[in-house]
């Protein structure tokens, strides 16, 4: 998935019943909190990973995203 207002990308992925939502450069392991990688933005929900506005999609890029998943699964 990606967002070109953020200039950044994140991946979908389907479990076969739900899709989850991971970002993986966001969880990088930063050098202030002890080199150990995070998982705020690993494996969640829809409602999870947008609900604190750290990822945003223009309207037209999230009905792009839906389109495609509801196209292909």
């Amino acid at each position: 998935v990606g967002s070109e207002g953020m200039n950044h990308g994140w991946n979908a992925v389907y479990d076969g019943t739900n899709w989850y939502y991971i970002d993986v450069t966001w969880d990088d392991p930063v050098p202030d909190q002890g080199n150990q990688a995070q998982s705020t933005y690993f494996w969640k929900s829809e409602e999870a990973f947008f609900c604190d506005d750290a990822h945003k999609l223009s309207e037209q890029e999230r009905l792009q995203m839906k389109e495609i998943i509801h196209r292909f699964f």
